[in-house]
């Protein structure tokens, strides 16, 4: 378990996007439960729905549900349970589960699911869910998905965060270089950015030949 989570660790600084760190979360959740199916999602902050792009590389390959989605607005079954009350779930007898609600015609039939939520604190930031081992899910398995999926937490929030900071750069560089005043960066004594304003304002043709000169020379 420490050498997964060490793993998943560094491939977390490498991801890209929330897919990705979806992707690693199952792949490695899987793997350390002999899992043939599962799915991981997060919830998106802005509408609060469900999104599981997992969905599109696994399950949905064998599904024969009419309506495939990956965004879930309402949160039902056995998974809904799970992130409505913020609580894990394992269960080796679904049809025998009073939170059962059954499953669409045509999905997967599902003989046993372990499913956890990934919390920011108090916060619902996202889920694990595993389904249809050959043997059945043990309590063991059930607290190593679930320090599993405070590690998936906290790449979510981490992705996140990155993906903000991207996104003002790039609002910051939108702003920088259509300003009609002249913007210059100044760093160890030599102009190291300017924008459009700037070239006309001191009669050059381009960027490249103001910056790097020492405006005290």
């Amino acid at each position: 378990m420490n050498e997964a989570i060490s793993d998943l660790t560094n491939k977390y600084l490498t991801a890209n996007s929330l897919k990705e760190v979806c992707d690693f979360t199952l792949d490695k959740a899987q793997y350390l439960t002999k899992s043939k199916f599962g799915f991981v999602g997060y919830i998106d902050p802005i509408t609060g729905f469900f999104v599981s792009p997992t969905l599109t590389s696994g399950i949905w390959d064998q599904c024969q549900v009419s309506d495939k989605q990956v965004i879930f607005e309402k949160f039902t079954g056995l998974w809904g349970w799970v992130l409505k009350n913020k609580k894990s779930l394992l269960t080796n007898s679904p049809n025998e589960d009073i939170r059962y609600e059954g499953i669409p015609k045509g999905h997967l039939t599902i003989d046993k699911f372990l499913a956890v939520p990934a919390m920011d604190g108090n916060k619902l930031v996202g889920q694990i869910a595993l389904a249809n081992k050959s043997e059945n899910y043990t309590e063991f398995e059930l607290k190593a998905m679930e320090r599993l999926a405070s590690v998936f937490a906290l790449a979510v929030v981490r992705q996140r965060i990155q993906e903000s900071l991207i996104e003002s750069d790039a609002t910051f560089r939108a702003l920088f270089e259509k300003s009609s005043d002249g913007k210059l960066l100044l760093e160890d004594s030599v102009f190291t950015e300017c924008n459009q304003a700037v070239v006309e304002m001191l009669g050059y043709t381009s960027k490249t030949l103001v910056l790097g000169k020492n405006p005290w020379e």
